[in-house]
């Protein structure tokens, strides 16, 4: 193992050398704030426009151009409204209550009760995107899009919709559809002049900064010291330790093989942040709701309970799990031999690179009896 030894010199200037680092992506994201004076349009919604016999149960979707500051995407932004639109009568409209979400470009709403016609309120719903909606750079929609669907089949009267598409910067003068006598309005939103391009002086600071980080690197680079090559490092037996956490070690659930930054984000959502939390979840409900396969779930749960016995960690239990240890109770159980030339095997076999100690008699026997000593996992198995 080869090891670098650098002065201390060294050590302030990669401190400040990321400190440069962090201002200079600063700069060019508030560069491109800036710069940016493009609206953001729709894409595509669903259902359709004017759709009829959508499911009671259906999803409203809507995909826009660009990425939108999630803020800006709620229920104040996104509405439907259920309307009656008789041939004779009074016209009637009622707000439908529901959860929006917004992920990726595509924002989402989703009713708390089934889309259902009734005798007072028709079988027509009519969803609002207003021009509050906007994108990271604060940049809104020209106006407010307006589109309509139909659910069920009974044959309550649909008229003309309320419809509006137009994504056009310009104003619309009057209301967007002949209106019944006591029907209201729905008037576009006026259109905000466009941001003016001011000069650039984010991007000239950015990349004098750059250019000062360049300067530093060359200059401090011969603080290095000559780099010395040591023996390579020995299997460690470790202390026990025994005020540790009585549930084990936890480590964030991104450490854990097969969680990437998008289910990381799903889970933080659902409020798993560690895998202790993971570990005590309901596997269907996370598979529901971050939209993994329920075996990935599971298997993630198997290297949390694992992760949890000290020293075992997120990297060594990913060579248990695949190795078909799956648990604290089966780990304790296992003969030192027998386990260490199963995993060795399967370390070979699937070409797992560890990063640091490579495990050996003295690792698998201190795992076994962590395991046996976990509090935890012992109560969780009985």
């Amino acid at each position: 193992m080869v090891k670098k030894q650098f002065s201390k010199k060294s050590s302030a200037f990669f401190i400040a050398a990321l400190i440069m680092v962090v201002f200079t992506a600063f700069f060019a994201v508030s560069a491109y704030a800036l710069t940016d004076t493009t609206r953001p349009t729709i894409l595509s919604v669903s259902p359709a426009n004017n759709e009829k016999d959508i499911s009671r149960i259906e999803q409203v979707t809507v995909v826009f151009s660009e990425a939108m500051n999630p803020s800006t995407i709620n229920a104040n932004t996104v509405t439907v409204m259920q309307r009656s639109t008789p041939e004779l009568g009074v016209y009637r409209a009622t707000a439908i209550e529901g959860e929006v979400t917004y992920a990726g470009r595509t924002a989402t709403f989703t009713s708390n009760a089934l889309l259902s016609p009734n005798q007072q309120y028709g079988n027509v719903f009519t969803v609002t995107i207003t021009s509050g909606a906007e994108d990271l750079a604060g940049n809104s929609l020209s106006r407010n899009y307006v589109w309509s669907f139909t659910t069920g089949k009974d044959p309550f009267y649909t008229d003309a919709t309320t419809s509006q598409l137009d994504q056009s910067p310009a104003p619309i003068s009057g209301s967007v559809v002949a209106a019944t006598p006591t029907q209201p309005s729905i008037v576009a939103a006026p259109t905000t002049a466009p941001v003016a391009t001011a000069f650039p002086w984010a991007w000239l600071i950015g990349g004098l900064l750059a250019l000062l980080l360049i300067a530093l690197l060359f200059a401090l680079a011969t603080n290095r010291k000559t780099v010395k090559e040591t023996s390579p490092a020995k299997e460690t037996v470790i202390v026990k330790d025994t005020n540790s956490n009585p549930f084990g070690d936890v480590h964030p659930v991104i450490d854990l093989e097969g969680i990437g930054p998008e289910y990381n984000e799903k889970l933080q959502e659902m409020g798993i942040k560690n895998t202790k939390q993971l570990w005590e979840a309901d596997a269907f409900k996370v598979a529901r709701e971050t939209g993994a396969p329920l075996s990935s779930v599971k298997s993630w749960q198997h290297m949390a309970e694992l992760a949890s016995v000290k020293d075992i960690g997120p990297q060594y239990a990913e060579l248990l799990e695949r190795s078909g240890i799956h648990s604290i109770a089966q780990l304790k159980n296992y003969n030192p031999n027998k386990l260490l030339k199963l995993i060795k095997k399967k370390q070979n076999s699937l070409k797992i690179n560890i990063q640091g100690n490579h495990p050996g008699n003295a690792m698998v026997e201190h795992w076994i009896d962590e395991a046996n000593d976990h509090k935890y996992g012992t109560d969780n198995a009985a």
